[in-house]
């Protein structure tokens, strides 16, 4: 907790104690509904033999925040890089082993699979999330939270 007091100037003091500094960590700031469209990548990552594109495997305990939420079991997910965008492959265990981009994933389970992505690496950050419902199932929405207080205690 941050104040600030109005003295003979503004001054800041971390926990109402004075000299106190406020510790430094990561912040993971997401905004649900603006998740890069697939769409706006597209362009980006058209695979052909003249582009030049990183796929990087992404490991199950990156997507395991993902696994507890969605009713959804995924044998591989790649995240292939071209430059500042990126795109999700997924391979799933539905009988089938259906292969899919984010394309053709649902705007909840895009999400979901982002988040995971991004805050299972994160140590004593503070993560925040806006407009958490943005594109989820109620059901799903409430696993969210209920993950999100699991991994914050």
């Amino acid at each position: 907790m941050m104040r600030w007091a109005k003295g003979k100037s503004w001054n800041k003091s971390y926990g109402g104690q004075k000299n106190m500094h406020q510790p430094s960590r990561q912040v993971y700031l997401r905004t649900l509904a603006n998740l890069t469209s697939p769409s706006e990548v597209r362009s980006v990552l058209q695979i052909s033999s003249a582009t030049q594109v990183q796929v990087q495997e992404i490991t199950s305990d990156l997507i395991a925040f993902a696994q507890r939420i969605l009713p959804l079991q995924y044998n591989k997910v790649k995240l292939v890089k071209k430059d500042a965008k990126e795109l999700l492959f997924v391979t799933r265990t539905d009988g089938n082993g259906s292969s899919y981009s984010e394309f053709h994933m649902s705007a909840g389970e895009r999400a979901i699979l982002r988040i995971s992505k991004d805050i299972s690496s994160l140590k004593n950050a503070l993560v925040l999330i806006d407009e958490i419902e943005a594109g989820l199932h109620p059901f799903t929405q409430q696993q969210l939270m209920l993950e999100l207080q699991r991994i914050s205690t």
